[in-house]
């Protein structure tokens, strides 16, 4: 029998178990997800957590990244470094573009 995940909070079990359910949607169901792991087709479905010893297939059959699937195994990558300023302005300008194409502005986004 497999061992259980050990996540460090009920949060992080919680986004676990939706990055799962959201790559085996991205695929086309458990059905597809299986047909290309090369198992049973009910096997995902009893699947509520991804397998530690199915991650990195399932990962790449769904493009849904391994840190996310189980963050207990696979930790997610360090940030991203910061931009430099050509990047950052350029950010900004598409930003622009965008607010004066809807005609939308920041304060006017509801959060």
């Amino acid at each position: 029998m497999a061992a259980r995940p050990h996540f460090t909070s009920s949060r992080q079990a919680f986004a676990a178990s939706a990055a799962l359910k959201r790559g085996i949607a991205a695929i086309g169901g458990p059905d597809a997800l299986a047909a290309r792991l090369g198992i049973h087709a009910v096997t995902p479905r009893g699947w509520v957590h991804c397998p530690a010893s199915r991650v990195e297939a399932v990962a790449a059959a769904t493009g849904v990244p391994a840190h996310e699937l189980r963050p207990d195994l696979f930790p997610a990558p360090a940030a991203t470094p910061h931009r430099d300023a050509e990047q950052a302005t350029a950010a900004h300008l598409a930003a622009a573009r965008h607010f004066a194409l809807t005609g939308r502005t920041l304060s006017s986004e509801r959060h």
